[in-house]
C-alpha cells in the first residue's frame, strides 16, 4: 500500500507491526512533535464507498474526544490526498503508541503453556477492560472486535499488573469504516455477529466472556481449521464448561464464564463491570468498581429478573440462580447426545454393580455444589487446586394434620324446672361478695403462673432450638481441605457490652477467626496459611463471648463449640485423610475424582485428535492410558483388554474397577463407607451423606464398565477414522463427563447425588459433607 518514501504526512513509516482486516498498522514517528505514533492505514478497496471519507472524518473527530486510561486514544484522522489528479487518497488513523506486547503474546508465553494467571491478576484485567468498555458503550461506541491481540499491555504502568497496564485499541472501527465492513473475528465473534447482525453493547460482553474463558482454560472455547465453521459453533454448540478443562477453575467463575458468553444477548451481563464485579465476586475479592445510579439500576434490574425467574438460562441450558452468601452449583453442561454403540460382547466387568439400600423417605434431603479439584494423575499443567463452595440445604417433611370426626348434634332437651328463689345480675343465682372476689383473685392467679411458664418456656426453646451452626471443610487452588467454611443462623444477641468472636483449635493453638455480628446469618472462613490439611490439625471451633473493643488472644466465656464425633473420626479419617491398604496419606475419595478428572481430559483429547488434528497415534495412546486407569497396567495386558501391540503408557498398578487379584478404588471406596455407615448410629443427616456418596459411586460403576467397553472397541479398531468409529469416540466422551462431573436429570437445573445423577464430583463432596461439625452449647 505504501510506495515511495515511508512517509504519510508530517509521520515517517517505521516498522509495520500487523495486516488486519481493515488495514495496515505501522509504527510511525511524529516529525513535528518528535515522538512515537502508531498509524492505521485503511485499505483502498474499504475507501470505494462514496460516503467514506465524510464519515471516516465525523466519527473520527467524536472518537478521538474519548480519553480514558486503559482506552488507546486517537490522535488525529486523516486524509492524505495526492496532488496529481488520478491517486487515489489515502486514509488513516494516528494513536498513541503504546511499548508492549499485546494480551495475546502474553497468553501464548504463560496460558498455552499451563502458567495461569493468579485470581488478582484476572480481576484486575477485567476490571479495567470492564470499566473502559462501559465506558466507550456510554459515548456510544461498540467495539465489535474485542479480542486479545486487540488488548495492547503498557510496559511502563506495571504497577497493578506484571505484564503491563491494559489498554484496548481499535475501538470504534464500525463506525468509522461503516458497518458493511465485518470487522469481527471468528474465535472471538458474538453468535448475533456470526449470524451477519451489527455487533451490540452485549457482543463485547460475549467477547470477554470468551477471553476469560481462554485465561482459564488455555483453549479458546471453538476451534477448527474453518472460520466459517467456528462461526458456526458460536451460533449453535455448547462450549465444555471450564471446569472440565481446568478443575482450579471455581464453580461460580465458571458460571460467571458461561453466562457472559450466552446465546441469548439478554441472557448475558448488561455491563461489562458487572461482568467483572462477578468475576472478584466467584474468586471472593472485592471490588474496587464504583457504579453510578444508572449502573446500580441495572444491577437491581438485573438481580430482580433473577429472582422472579429463580433460574437464569446459560448457553441456552437452565442453570442454578447464584445468590450469597453461598455459592450456586455449578451444571455440567450435558454433551449431544449420539446413537448408542452396540455393546462388545467380549467385554464384561467382573465386578457386579450393588447399590446402597435406599434410606427411609424421613431423612433429610441435602443437595450440595460440585467441586471440582485438581488432578493428581497426569494433570495439565496449572491444574493446581479447585476452589470449594459449599451450600447446605435442609427440608424436613412435615406429617400431614390427623382429622377428628366430630361428634353429633345433641338433640334438645327439656329444662328442668328449678326451685324458685332470687335471681343476681344476668340471671344467675345470687352469690355473696367476698366469694366473687376471692374467685376473681384465685383465676388472676392461674392464669398468671400460666402466661409465665409459657414466656419461660418459648425463651428456653428459642435459645436452645433457634440456634445452628456447620463447620465445612473445603478445597482452595492451593490446597485440600485447608479452608474451614463457618455458618451460623439465628444467633441471639450477646449481653450488653459484650461481641461474640469465633476460634480455631489448631494442634492445641487458638486462632482468632472473625468477630461475628449477631441477630442474623453469619459466615465465616479460615484458609491455612501454609495450607495443610486441616482434618488433621484442627481440634474445635468455639464460639465465645468477649468485651466490645477488646482483641483477645485467648478464648472468653465459652458458648457453643463444634468437634469431630471421636466414634467416627477414625472412619472419616480413612476416607479423606489416609485410606487403609493405599500408599501412605493418600485418599481414596480424592484419588478417585483425580484419576476420573484425568481421565475426562484424555477421553475429550480422543475426540479432538480424530476430529481435529487427525493424529490417531495421539488418539490410541489415550486410549491406552484410559484402559490402564480402568483396569490398572498388568491387568489390562492379562485380559487382553490393551492389545499386546500397544505398550503401557502410565503403569497404573490399581484401576479404577476391580481385577481378580485386587479391588479397585470404586469398591475400596464403598468398603470404607459401609464401616462408617456401621458406626454412625442414627445420625439422619450423616446417614444421608452416606447414601449420597454410595449413588455416586453406584452410578460410576455403570457409566465406568460402559466407557470401559467403548475404549476397548476403540483399541481394537483397524482404522479410528470411521464414521462408526468416531461415534464410539463421541460416546466415550459424554460417559467420561458424565462419570466425572455427573448428569443433569430433569427437572432438575444441575447434576444432584441421586442414583442416575450423580458421579465422582458429586460423591467427593458428600464425602467432604461427612466431616461436618455441628455448633453445640458448651
Amino acid at each position: 500500500m505504501i510506495n515511495g518514501p515511508q512517509r504519510l504526512g508530517k509521520y515517517e513509516l517505521r516498522q509495520q507491526l500487523g495486516r488486519g482486516n481493515i488495514g495496515e498498522v505501522w509504527q510511525a514517528y511524529d516529525l513535528q512533535l518528535r515522538h512515537d505514533v502508531a498509524i492505521k492505514i485503511v485499505y483502498p478497496d474499504i475507501q470505494s464507498d462514496p460516503h467514506f471519507f465524510a464519515r471516516f472524518m465525523q466519527e473520527g473527530q467524536v472518537l478521538a474526544s474519548l480519553r480514558h486510561p486503559n482506552i488507546v486514544p486517537l490522535q488525529d484522522v486523516a486524509i492524505l490526498r495526492p496532488p496529481q489528479q488520478g491517486g487515489g487518497s489515502t486514509a488513516y488513523m494516528v494513536t498513541e503508541y503504546v511499548k508492549g506486547k499485546t494480551l495475546a503474546d502474553y497468553i501464548n508465553e504463560t496460558v498455552r503453556k499451563g502458567h495461569f494467571l493468579s485470581p488478582n491478576e484476572i480481576v484486575y484485567l477485567f476490571t479495567s477492560l470492564g470499566v473502559a468498555i462501559d465506558y466507550a458503550h456510554q459515548k456510544g461506541f461498540v467495539h465489535g472486535n474485542v479480542k486479545p491481540a486487540n488488548i495492547l499491555l503498557d510496559e511502563t504502568r506495571r504497577t497493578q499488573f506484571a505484564a503491563g497496564e491494559p489498554m484496548l485499541t481499535d475501538l470504534g472501527m464500525a463506525r468509522l469504516v461503516g458497518e458493511a465492513v465485518s470487522i469481527g473475528t471468528p474465535l472471538y465473534m458474538s453468535p448475533e455477529q456470526a449470524q451477519g447482525k451489527s455487533a451490540n453493547n452485549r457482543s463485547d460482553i460475549y467477547a470477554l466472556g470468551v477471553i476469560l474463558y481462554e485465561l482459564c482454560t488455555g483453549v479458546q472455547p471453538f476451534r477448527d481449521t474453518s472460520s466459517v465453521a467456528v462461526m458456526m459453533q458460536h451460533i449453535n454448540a455448547l462450549p465444555t464448561p471450564p471446569s472440565l478443562i481446568n478443575a482450579s477453575v471455581p464453580p461460580a467463575l465458571s458460571e460467571v464464564i458461561l453466562r457472559a458468553m450466552a446465546k441469548d444477548t439478554a441472557t448475558r451481563y448488561p455491563m461489562a463491570s458487572l461482568l467483572a464485579t462477578a468475576i472478584a465476586d466467584a474468586y471472593a475479592i472485592q471490588s474496587t468498581i464504583t457504579f453510578m445510579p444508572g449502573q446500580i439500576n441495572a444491577l437491581q434490574a438485573q438481580e430482580q429478573h433473577k429472582d422472579e425467574a429463580g433460574q437464569s438460562s446459560l448457553l441456552g441450558v437452565a442453570q442454578p440462580q447464584m445468590k450469597p452468601p453461598t455459592r450456586p452449583l455449578q451444571p455440567s453442561q450435558p454433551l449431544p447426545a449420539i446413537p448408542p454403540v452396540p455393546h462388545s460382547p467380549n467385554v464384561t466387568r467382573k465386578i457386579p454393580v450393588t447399590p446402597f439400600p435406599p434410606l427411609p423417605e424421613e431423612v433429610t434431603q441435602i443437595q450440595p455444589p460440585i467441586i471440582p479439584v485438581p488432578s493428581a494423575m497426569d494433570v495439565r499443567s496449572g491444574d493446581t487446586g479447585r476452589q470449594v463452595a459449599l451450600q447446605k440445604t435442609t427440608s424436613i417433611p412435615l406429617s400431614p394434620l390427623s382429622t377428628v370426626s366430630a361428634p353429633p348434634l345433641l338433640e334438645k332437651t327439656p329444662v328442668l324446672q328449678q326451685p324458685d328463689r332470687r335471681r343476681g345480675i344476668f340471671g344467675m343465682p345470687e352469690v355473696p361478695l367476698y366469694m366473687v372476689v376471692a374467685i376473681l383473685l384465685l383465676l388472676l392467679l392461674v392464669i398468671g403462673s400460666i402466661i409465665g411458664i409459657n414466656m419461660l418456656t418459648n425463651q428456653n426453646q428459642q435459645e436452645v432450638v433457634a440456634f445452628s451452626g456447620h463447620v465445612f471443610f473445603e478445597d482452595d487452588p492451593l490446597g485440600h481441605d485447608d479452608v474451614i467454611s463457618i455458618t451460623l443462623q439465628n444467633l441471639p444477641s450477646p449481653p450488653a457490652g459484650h461481641m461474640y468472636v469465633l476460634w480455631a483449635e489448631l494442634n492445641g493453638q487458638y486462632v482468632n477467626i472473625s468477630t461475628v455480628a449477631s441477630g442474623s446469618t453469619a459466615t465465616a472462613t479460615y484458609t491455612s496459611p501454609t495450607h495443610i490439611n486441616l482434618l488433621t490439625h484442627l481440634q474445635r471451633v468455639l464460639l465465645t463471648s468477649e468485651m466490645v473493643g477488646s482483641q483477645p488472644s485467648q478464648p472468653g466465656t465459652l458458648l457453643y463449640t463444634a468437634s469431630i464425633d471421636a466414634n467416627i473420626a477414625s472412619y472419616i479419617n480413612a476416607l479423606l485423610l489416609s485410606t487403609p491398604g493405599l500408599p501412605p496419606n493418600q485418599s481414596v475419595a480424592l484419588t478417585l475424582l483425580n484419576t476420573m478428572q484425568s481421565l475426562n481430559d484424555k477421553a475429550g483429547s480422543i475426540v479432538d485428535s480424530l476430529q481435529g488434528t487427525h493424529d490417531d497415534g495421539l488418539a490410541t495412546r489415550q486410549a491406552t492410558r484410559i484402559i490402564e486407569m480402568l483396569d490398572g497396567t498388568h491387568y489390562a495386558q492379562q485380559s487382553g483388554d490393551l492389545p499386546a501391540k500397544d505398550a503401557p503408557q502410565l503403569n497404573v498398578a490399581l484401576g479404577l474397577l476391580s481385577a481378580p487379584h485386587a479391588n479397585g478404588y470404586l469398591d475400596i471406596f464403598a468398603q470404607q463407607l459401609n464401616l462408617l455407615k456401621q458406626h454412625a448410629g442414627n445420625n439422619s443427616s450423616l446417614l444421608q451423606h452416606i447414601q449420597n456418596v454410595s449413588n455416586g459411586l453406584t452410578d460410576l460403576k455403570n457409566w465406568l464398565q460402559k466407557l470401559h467397553d467403548y475404549d476397548v472397541q476403540l483399541l481394537k479398531a483397524a482404522n479410528l477414522n470411521t464414521p462408526t468409529t468416531i461415534s464410539i469416540a463421541l460416546q466415550l466422551k459424554q460417559l467420561a463427563a458424565d462419570s466425572y462431573a455427573g448428569r443433569t436429570v430433569p427437572p432438575r437445573a444441575s447434576p444432584s447425588p441421586e442414583l442416575g445423577s450423580a458421579g465422582a464430583l458429586q460423591a467427593y463432596v458428600e464425602a467432604q459433607y461427612l466431616a461436618t461439625l455441628d455448633l453445640h452449647a458448651a
